[in-house]
């Protein structure tokens, strides 16, 4: 593993800079528990270039050093080492370093990209959601029209921007934005004029100049707790776009935030999910239409046999599982295992979990509501044979 070196100091005679590089790295292996020898202590300091600097006026000689540090990747206490490494090049005849190449740090920040970008999509979902909802008769790109927060000026998306991209407004926001959201701008004069003079009452002009541009209870109840925890995901953000190491306080911050942002995120989400179906006509869900026509199909391809009072069901995929039936319990049954092959056959899964259950009891009685009268008449004979063939009780003498 490669971390490359940048540093001014000031040449020593007799004391060669490799040489120094060589024994303060030494010095912080032993301290981490690493044993090495001398010959693979020189292979891991390696320099690349030394430049002169102008004489200061001072008559000392500087210089600035780039050096290669190759580190082993079984090194024990990799990153210490590399910090504390890095610490110690701070002392004379050293005055400046810079670390230029850090794989942890890449590999670090790779992950931290990865996180900011499910979250910030998600983010990016649930706020459409919300000013969608808060606008449904508002151009779709112009949802921040009475924001205070807007896209930077410098570079403001056109519409056919966003729409080509399938982006709104949202998407040209950064993460400090965020925690600004509904808040209206202060009105100018000729707009407060103009709005005192719209209004029949006080009452009215009241209440349009408290008015959010989000006034859904819930929603904005969640745009306010954003204020509370983007913060902390906007310096890791800043961290990551400009590929510079996060603070420990940084990265505290972060990993405590996130969690929890990602649940209020989830938690709306899924709120909407539970509720939506039921404030809306939707219809059937695709599985639920497939367990019903399984069950039609079932019943309109059957042979209805009248001379011996059975049904015989037939199986498309397979013949041989054909079922012959002689009353309305075994019909009920046959047709129940039906319905619930059909359903999980195409029911969605959510983490490998169905996302909903069969109700295979309700789907058969629905659909033999319409063969009722013919049921009833079908089976009637058979049900007063069985009655009839049941011994007759007689009296004690």
């Amino acid at each position: 593993m490669t971390f490359e070196f940048i540093i001014t100091h000031q040449p020593q005679e007799d004391d060669p800079i490799h040489d120094i590089l060589r024994r303060r790295l030494r010095e912080v292996l032993e301290a981490n528990l690493n044993d090495v020898e001398d010959e693979a202590l020189a292979r891991m300091v390696r320099t690349t270039f030394e430049r002169p600097q102008p004489d200061a006026g001072d008559g000392i000689r500087r210089a600035v050093l780039g050096f290669s540090l190759d580190l082993p990747g079984e090194t024990a206490s990799l990153r210490d080492v590399v910090d504390e490494f890095a610490d110690a090049l701070m002392a004379d005849p050293i005055q400046h370093a810079v670390k230029c190449e850090d794989p942890l740090l890449r590999t670090e920040l790779a992950t931290r990209a990865e996180e900011l970008f499910t979250l910030e999509m998600k983010l990016r979902r649930v706020l459409s959601i919300i000013y969608l909802h808060a606008y449904p008769d508002t151009d779709p790109y112009e949802l921040l029209r009475e924001e205070t927060v807007q896209p930077m000026a410098s570079a403001k998306p056109q519409m056919e921007q966003m729409k080509a991209a399938a982006e709104n407004q949202f998407f040209h926001l950064t993460f400090g934005q965020y925690v600004g959201l509904n808040q209206r701008p202060p009105f100018k004069d000729k707009d407060l004029i103009t709005l005192i003079r719209d209004r029949a009452t006080y009452d009215a002009l009241r209440d349009e100049l408290a008015r959010q541009p989000v006034e859904h209870e819930d929603d904005a109840v969640f745009l306010a707790s954003l204020r509370e925890r983007m913060d902390a995901v906007e310096k890791m953000r800043n961290a990551v776009a400009h590929n510079r190491r996060p603070s420990k306080k940084t990265n505290e911050a972060y990993l405590n935030a996130l969690p929890l942002v990602n649940q209020a995120l989830e938690g709306y989400l899924a709120n909407l999910s539970a509720d939506w179906r039921d404030s809306l006509d939707v219809g059937e869900w695709p599985w639920d239409t497939a367990t019903r026509e399984a069950v039609e199909q079932a019943m309109a391809s059957a042979d209805w046999d009248d001379e011996t009072q059975t049904i015989t069901l037939h199986d498309r995929d397979e013949p041989r599982r054909d079922k012959l039936v002689s009353s309305r319990d075994e019909l009920v049954s046959y047709l129940e295992d039906v319905a619930s092959s059909a359903f999980y056959a195409s029911c969605s899964r959510d983490e490998g979990e169905y996302i909903s259950e069969c109700d295979e009891s309700g789907v058969v009685e629905g659909v033999l509501s319409a063969y009722e009268e013919r049921l009833s008449e079908f089976f009637a004979e058979r049900e007063e044979d069985a009655a009839g063939s049941q011994p007759t009780p007689t009296s004690p003498t």
